[in-house]
């Protein structure tokens, strides 16, 4: 027929070419002879499907074998982004599975409402095509889809191939939750605290005040005073941070409470010297901003102080009679999803002022949520890491230095310099993990989720944005909660939700019931 001058790529009213009629029959050698004779082995039809999808839907693997070694495009979508891999988990061949996972198809690639190859072999029931894809990489992905599939190969009797693609954090969450601070984190140069005037320099030094500066005038610049003692008599420890403690005080005169945060400088027998300022100067600067912007989820300072005879600067702050979130969380264990929601709609209109004001915190964690009553009002403090990064102005300056808690800290927070740069979307990763540890109590990433089956220590877990919502903990919350979880721990910086777009959130605006 082609001899006599029929077009091989002639189309049918449905669009369909001669090859791809020819491979919906299951005529291996029409279709040979047709890919000979110079056939578009990807032309389309009217639902963008090529002949290897038709082939990969029917399970004619000597058919899926001549195209795949014709050029085929192995990953070419047709409608709602279905690829061949998936034609062939509907039709339960694994292989033609398998053929096709050989010649190049991707894994994990994702309809448009989110199913892969795995979920769909999960959701039909069929153990041997999940766990052949398993074993070739193929994990449950993030959301509704993975979290569907999840459930139903469960229900299906398949919890022991739904298990080996999930974390194991049985040691995880049977473990009280604990503080923590700034440390070196695996694999990774040690974690550096700096003052916001200045990013480390490339051999690690820190910026800190000139020699030529005298102390008294640091004071003078940053109104810092002396006499703490005499009008103030501490009564307490609170608890005791990286470079600080934080301790309960009131004041002789009035009786009213205040908390007191004590930086150690200079060495017992030396004065304080202007150096000694380096680890408090950028704090005491967002903090005196802070007081000309009053915002009520911020933690407010009241006035600093120096103690000369101590060797120590003082901060006099707002007390927060509760304690902070850690402490709340590990005595209740978790949070419901209403006091959740009321907790981040003050910690996200505390970032979002922060944010517009150009200062990206750097270290937002539970030890640094401060709980005020009993009704969860909170407040955001310790600014010790916090940078001024100039967003309002468009400013490119971006920070570089290797800081944070290791479990809250963002992937790109984590790239080795010199290609470090990141911006206040760290703040939301943190607050993710917040919100993450808020619902059941432990932390998404860990040193203790590193095992042969997933090997990967904590700082690749956050790289490769590596985490799951285990069962039976979260088998109560809600698919919205998750979905704002997954939008904040998104590795790729651009596409990760603002803070403004996560008080707008769904779940955000729920009601109480």
């Amino acid at each position: 027929m082609i001899a006599n001058g029929h077009d091989i790529e002639g189309r049918g009213s449905d669009e369909e070419t001669a090859l791809i009629r020819a491979t919906t029959f299951g005529h291996v050698e029409n279709v040979r002879t047709l890919l000979e004779l110079g056939a578009e082995v990807d032309a389309q039809d009217y639902m963008n499907e090529t002949a290897l999808h038709r082939a990969a839907r029917k399970g004619h693997e000597e058919i899926i074998r001549v195209l795949i070694g014709k050029g085929a495009g192995v990953n070419n979508k047709a409608s709602s982004n279905w690829t061949a891999l998936m034609l062939a988990v509907s039709c339960e061949s694994l292989n033609a599975v398998r053929i096709l996972v050989e010649g190049g198809a991707e894994l994990m690639s994702e309809t448009e409402w989110g199913d892969t190859a795995l979920t769909m072999a999960l959701r039909s029931g069929q153990e041997d095509i999940a766990v052949f894809l398993a074993e070739h990489g193929a994990v449950l992905p993030r959301g509704l889809a993975g979290r569907r599939a999840f459930i139903i190969a469960c229900q299906r009797g398949l919890q022991h191939v739904a298990q080996r693609l999930t974390l194991d954090y049985e040691a995880v969450a049977g473990r009280p939750l604990q503080r923590q601070s700034s440390r070196v984190i695996d694999g990774l140069p040690q974690v550096v605290r700096e003052s916001p005037q200045g990013e480390s320099t490339a051999s690690g030094t820190e910026t800190e005040p000139s020699d030529e500066v005298s102390l008294g005038e640091l004071m003078e610049q940053y109104d810092i005073k002396t006499g703490f003692d005499q009008r103030y008599k501490i009564t307490q420890e609170l608890r005791t941070g990286h470079s600080a403690t934080v301790h309960l005080c009131t004041d002789r005169v009035t009786g009213m409470a205040f908390a007191v945060k004590i930086f150690e400088g200079g060495t017992p027998g030396n004065p304080l010297r202007a150096k000694d300022f380096k680890d408090i100067g950028g704090e005491i600067q967002l903090l005196r901003e802070l007081q000309k912007h009053y915002h009520p989820n911020i933690v407010r300072m009241i006035d600093a102080f120096a103690n000369l005879e101590g060797n120590d600067f003082r901060l006099l702050l707002s007390v927060a009679v509760e304690g902070d979130l850690f402490d709340t969380i590990k005595t209740r264990g978790k949070l419901t999803e209403s006091e959740t929601r009321h907790v981040f709609t003050q910690t996200l209109s505390a970032i979002i002022f922060l944010h517009e004001l150009g200062w990206v915190h750097r270290d937002i964690k539970p030890e640094n949520i401060l709980v005020c009553d009993k009704h969860l009002s909170v407040q955001l403090s310790d600014f010790g890491i916090s940078k001024k990064i100039d967003a309002k102005s468009g400013s490119d300056e971006l920070a570089t230095t290797l800081c944070g808690t290791p479990s809250y800290v963002a992937p790109e927070i984590l790239v080795e310099t010199p290609h470090r740069r990141y911006g206040l979307e760290v703040d939301i990763w943190s607050a993710g993990v917040v919100l993450y540890i808020c619902l059941c109590g432990f932390p998404p990433f860990s040193d203790e989720l590193n095992t042969p089956e997933h090997p990967y220590n904590m700082a690749q877990q956050i790289k490769m944005g590596r985490f799951d919502y285990p069962s039976p903990y979260w088998d109560p919350i809600g698919d919205p909660a998750l979905d704002l979880i997954d939008r904040m721990l998104t590795v790729y910086v651009p596409d990760r939700i603002s803070a403004r777009d996560c008080l707008t959130h769904p779940w955000m605006c729920q009601t109480p019931n």
